[in-house]
């Protein structure tokens, strides 16, 4: 059934997603398949997470899980401060590239205020 997730690492949000399948089998996905940056983290802290379905409609169009998800990744925080690679919704995977990219610069000036 399609929903919106959100993942809660130590109790904090950290990444919200949507799919159209049944949450369990999207779950899976993220352990076993997934590449991003959440993936990889989720697949080593396991036992770190919860996760919470917020949003679920039999009929949902793609275009009111997008209008959910960005809502819920911008209230929530989850691109600048959690593991979002983009604001949310469907995109082109250009489009989706240069949020990654723009990410990762965030995350280095991050980084290189902790360092000096």
């Amino acid at each position: 059934m399609p929903c919106i997730y959100v993942y809660f690492f130590d109790g904090r949000p950290i990444y919200v997603g949507q799919t159209r399948q049944q949450f369990l089998a999207r779950d899976r996905k993220h352990l076993t398949g997934g590449r991003t940056t959440f993936d990889r983290h989720y697949r080593h802290n396991k036992h770190r997470y919860t996760s919470k379905v917020v949003y679920e409609r039999a009929h949902a169009t793609r275009r009111m899980l997008d209008y959910c998800e960005i809502s819920m990744i911008r209230r929530l925080n989850t691109y600048r401060a959690g593991l979002n690679g983009t604001p949310g919704g469907t995109m082109p995977k250009r489009m989706a590239y240069g949020f990654y990219k723009e990410k990762l610069r965030m995350w280095k000036c991050v980084f290189s205020e902790c360092v000096s």
